[in-house]
């Protein structure tokens, strides 16, 4: 998510895209980021739980 912010207002990010594409992609990386907590794999929790 902060990434997400410093992208959104990074001044070089404004010269570079349009306003649009900028935030539709970062609507798409926000939607990705949701996605993948969302969906979490046996292997990641058993690989995950015996570290801690």
């Amino acid at each position: 998510p902060l990434a997400f912010a410093a992208f959104e207002a990074g001044p070089r990010v404004a010269e570079i895209f349009p306003d649009v594409l900028r935030d539709a992609f970062v609507a798409c990386k926000r939607q990705e980021l949701n996605t993948f907590a969302l969906n979490v794999s046996d292997f990641e929790i058993e690989t995950y739980l015996e570290s801690v």
